[in-house]
């Protein structure tokens, strides 16, 4: 986890939350100037100091707020704040919650902390948490992970944390953040499941009644014991169908709602919404994404349990300039890539987000994409800009656009047919995460790798051509292609690693696998 006071200048791999317009932003500047006059030099937040000392450590209170109600969120808290002369910060821009919502690149433990409230004591924390929470009614807000939520949907968050700079020495040699136990000893404060409140002080705050709930699928189906992938919007998790005889392995995607929330009210429920309507869609075409097992909502959360494909990211294969793929493997390769863009666009949608990492190379060495959270079906536009920005066109990083969203494809395509060709790692081009990616800043196909046909060169630059007309389709490259397209070798992978926990799970009574279960509290937390 990188800190928000070191960390501003980076973004995110990923645009889905697109741009405020500039009267957002100017509103929100006007706000911090007048509530919050400390700016120190580099930092990320801006402070409001306290009227009089506060502790070293103490109850500290999160204000979650999504990126369209966060100006809604601060005029309703700051003034309440101020009136009682209690310290409090908040983020110095609104594209900096963006960036805390989406956990990229500041870490998971820092979503929804829009504002962090400082109460001199107890007392004074339960008051404010009352009246920040009655301030901040009806406002969706995404959960703080590993603090506790003052009571269902509430956007008022609390953990005991340290206020000063005292540190401690962790096993394995970082310095973390210290509080002191009541004998004086030191020890760490834990952002983790179950530590928002240490076992050695009273909580103050009314414990939430506690309802019955019926067991969810994420208890009694699908066990998910491995995260591939935790941020703002959801996770992705590896887990096991002890449904199945034999069970099986399958992957369970998590939208999350109020999870980075864009600009357009889209967050992480949506996307997952959009993918698993995508992905049935797609059943039974040759195109070949993972197949949908099963769909489910846990309270406002939204789940997809896909097919587990047996394979590695052709990104592997292409991600060393040292090593490259062999040519007429790579060739053979982007044959399969253009075609199996062909067959989406014919299928009537666009992915959006074509890139190595998203092309999985299964044991048989066929290519099956993931990840179809942008897709669109191609007569639907969106002004919401997606992908990873050294895969987007020039054009889509501008903003909203003309003409069909099957432009981003294609010059997704042409980016990852020179990867393959060339191992060029496209990020390379990107140094400054605002910098527009054009073709001009890659190297040309024929400075990083000899022998490739001329007319494969033609085919690339003219994916990434900045003029989107002039660009050929998917079915055009996939023709040029042909003559290469064969049955390569899969990606190198390491020897299945999972037989032994579908052994575990299939044998184990129920009372045996609790420790691996991660039911939806904790699924949303971990």
């Amino acid at each position: 986890m990188q800190n928000l006071d070191t960390a501003v200048t980076h973004a995110p791999q990923a645009g889905p939350a697109g741009k405020p317009a500039t009267g957002h932003e100017q509103d929100w500047r006007a706000l911090v100037d007048h509530y919050l006059p400390v700016v120190p030099g580099k930092s990320g937040w801006r402070y409001r100091p306290p009227q009089v000392a506060h502790p070293a450590q103490g109850w500290k209170l999160h204000i979650s707020a999504t990126l369209p109600n966060a100006i809604d969120v601060f005029r309703r808290c700051a003034p309440l704040l101020v009136a009682r002369g209690v310290a409090f910060k908040s983020v110095k821009t609104l594209n900096i919650l963006g960036r805390l919502n989406s956990a990229i690149p500041f870490g998971f433990s820092q979503i929804g902390k829009f504002i962090t409230v400082y109460p001199r004591d107890a007392a004074q924390a339960v008051e404010l948490a009352e009246l920040l929470d009655s301030a901040t009614q009806g406002l969706g807000a995404p959960a703080v992970p590993f603090d506790r939520q003052l009571r269902p949907g509430s956007a008022v968050f609390f953990r005991y944390g340290a206020f000063g700079h005292e540190e401690v020495e962790i096993d394995d040699g970082t310095r973390v953040s210290a509080l002191r136990m009541p004998n004086g000893e030191l020890v760490p404060d834990l952002r983790e499941p179950g530590k928002a409140v240490p076992d050695w002080i009273d909580c103050p705050f009314q414990a939430p009644a506690e309802a019955a709930s019926p067991p969810t699928p994420l208890q009694t189906r699908f066990l998910c014991y491995e995260a591939f992938m935790q941020r703002g919007k959801g996770g992705v998790y590896r887990a096991v169908d002890i449904q199945c005889s034999p069970a099986r392995l399958c992957v369970v995607k998590e939208g999350r709602r109020h999870g980075e929330t864009n600009w357009h009210g889209l967050d992480g429920r949506s996307f997952v919404e959009r993918e698993e309507a995508f992905l049935r869609a797609m059943q039974g075409l040759p195109f070949a994404p993972p197949a949908v097992i099963d769909a489910f909502c846990i309270g406002e959360h939204r789940y997809l349990v896909m097919e587990h494909i047996d394979g590695e990211p052709l990104l592997h294969a292409c991600a060393d300039p040292q090593k490259k793929i062999a040519l007429d493997d790579a060739l053979a390769y982007a044959a399969g890539v253009a075609q199996l863009v062909a067959q989406l666009h014919a299928a009537g949608w666009v992915w959006r987000d074509l890139k190595p990492a998203n092309l999985l190379v299964d044991r048989s060495g066929r290519l099956r994409p993931v990840d179809f959270e942008g897709a669109l079906r191609a007569d639907d536009t969106s002004d919401t800009p997606w992908g990873t920005p050294s895969y987007m066109p020039p054009e889509a990083k501008r903003g909203a656009f003309a003409g069909s969203h099957q432009r981003e494809d294609l010059y997704g395509l042409g980016a990852t047919i020179h990867q393959l060709l060339t191992s060029w790692l496209m990020h390379r081009d990107e140094a400054d995460p605002a910098a527009q990616a054009s073709v001009e800043q890659r190297p040309a196909l024929g400075r990083l790798r000899k022998g490739v046909p001329v007319h494969v060169r033609d085919l690339v630059a003219a994916l990434m051509d900045a003029d989107p007309t002039r660009r050929p389709s998917a079915t055009a490259a996939a023709d040029l292609l042909s003559g290469y397209a064969r049955q390569v070798l899969p990606v190198p992978v390491p020897a299945v690693r999972d037989s032994a926990m579908v052994r575990r799970v299939r044998e184990k009574m129920w009372k045996d696998v609790q420790e691996m279960l991660l039911d939806e509290p904790v699924l949303s937390e971990a």
